[in-house]
């Protein structure tokens, strides 16, 4: 039996084909960009900065301070009682008494205990700087109902119970502080370059360091002989003018 002889396929079929695969992969690569545009946008506006962020931060690193040197390594009892925690812990310091205030305007339950917040992450920040107090994990021993209301908006706080149950919320989250923690190595890096660089200066005097320094750091001889060169043209042309004015 005599094979078949393959089939041949229209020109006009071919460019059809090859159109409508153009087409195609034209619409995918543009859903995925949609997509990833989507994404990032939906990311960025729950880890976006507010107005309250900057305070939040820098309240934080106060009280940090404050704390210190026991601050937040100290052992608090096991059953801290959420008055004391608020009323002689917190407060005391302005510090705190500013998270204790932006907290309440960030994680805000109305009556219905509904949450109210506005941006999660300022909500969590602020939550996590008060929290080094004891606050959150409080106890009430008594029927004290200040005790027992301080206990409601932090324990039982709605919206902190949200972000605890965001899976997505703390993938996020975690992920914010992996590249934080990569900027900070990197700053640090930067800054023991710098003190390098100083006591290099020191040891072997400014001409020889700064000869290194370029070669290091690629880069090329006519570059520098050109700034020698533009300074001391600046130097005759400075030297010119007086010539002129002492004239």
């Amino acid at each position: 039996m005599k094979a078949m002889p393959p089939a041949i396929i229209p020109w006009e079929m071919m460019i059809t084909i090859t159109f409508l695969l153009l087409l195609f992969l034209l619409h995918s690569s543009h859903a995925a960009h949609v997509h990833a545009a989507r994404r990032g946008s939906a990311i960025s506006e729950r880890l976006a900065r507010s107005p309250d962020s900057d305070q939040i931060q820098h309240w934080k690193l106060a009280f940090s301070d404050d704390l210190a040197p026991s601050g937040r390594s100290r052992r608090l009892p096991k059953a801290v009682s959420c008055r004391w925690a608020l009323n002689e812990l917190c407060l005391r310091h302005v510090s705190c008494r500013e998270l204790w205030t932006l907290f309440r305007r960030n994680c805000a339950v109305d009556a219905q205990n509904h949450c109210r917040m506005g941006n999660k992450n300022d909500c969590w920040q602020s939550f996590e700087g008060i929290s080094w107090t004891g606050l959150g994990t409080c106890t009430c021993a008594g029927n004290n109902s200040d005790c027992h209301w301080i206990r409601l908006q932090t324990n039982y706080n709605k919206c902190i119970y949200e972000l605890n149950n965001d899976a997505g919320w703390h993938a996020q989250l975690a992920t914010a502080a992996q590249f934080s923690s990569r900027v900070e190595e990197h700053v640090e890096k930067e800054e023991e370059e710098e003190e390098e660089d100083e006591v290099q200066r020191e040891s072997v005097g400014v001409d020889t360091w700064t000869e290194e320094r370029h070669h290091g750091h690629q880069w090329r001889a006519e570059e520098w002989e050109n700034v020698e060169g533009e300074r001391g043209e600046g130097n005759e042309t400075e030297r010119g003018t007086v010539k002129v004015d002492k004239e």
